[in-house]
């Protein structure tokens, strides 16, 4: 029995359709500054150290299969076409979980990232008679939809996953985010906008927009 069908797989269904994807492909205006977290119990959480980047792909049906592809069970995962990765659109994470995405076109997108929320009991394993032990958890994949017009200079959103309303399925309780996050207008303070790379201006549209 082959490693593909003891860990399982599953791909994207929906095919992809250029006509979809035109306006994803424009010359786009709008920065996107997200400032991603979830929440497990009464707690906050951020991005781990080991979360680098976060994406925004268009919101089409081929995408949205992708989301359930990344959150399915399964061991073995399919990958996206090289259409669709040359959609994506990749920003590096920056102080408190927060992204940074630039000349963004017109359209509906998905906030797409990881969040690591603990450190998991460490575990011990043993490789060729030496002792090792781990403590790094999994990661808990976050995504919310953002609209971006063509009047929008520069915007700011919260993308907040609630962990408390997680479903435990499958034989071994996988943890499960089917919902998207809750996405909201984010207004933050001049203070948490330095160092992200803004412009003066950028900063003050963002700090100004009450």
């Amino acid at each position: 029995m082959s490693l593909m069908v003891l860990g399982g797989c599953d791909t994207v269904k929906v095919p992809y359709k250029d006509e979809d994807h035109v306006w994803a492909t424009r010359a786009g205006h709008a920065t996107v500054i997200v400032r991603a977290s979830a929440i497990f119990g009464q707690k906050r959480y951020y991005c781990a150290n080991l979360v680098e980047n976060s994406f925004l792909f268009p919101d089409t049906p081929y995408y949205r299969d992708w989301i359930r592809v990344l959150q399915s069970p399964y061991h073995f995962k399919g990958d996206i076409t090289r259409k669709a990765k040359a959609l994506l659109r990749k920003a590096p994470r920056q102080a408190l979980c927060t992204f940074v995405f630039r000349n963004v076109p017109a359209g509906k997108w998905v906030f797409f990232g990881n969040i690591q929320h603990y450190l998991a009991q460490p575990q011990t394993y043993w490789v060729s008679g030496m002792e090792l032990r781990s403590n790094i958890s999994g990661f808990n994949l976050l995504w919310g939809g953002i609209v971006v017009q063509d009047d929008m200079g520069v915007i700011a959103r919260q993308v907040v996953q609630d962990g408390n309303r997680r479903n435990d399925i499958g034989l071994f309780k996988v943890r499960h985010f089917g919902a998207a996050a809750d996405v909201s207008t984010w207004h933050p303070t001049e203070e948490e906008m330095k160092g992200l790379g803004l412009s003066d201006q950028e900063i003050r549209q963002v700090v100004d927009a009450k």
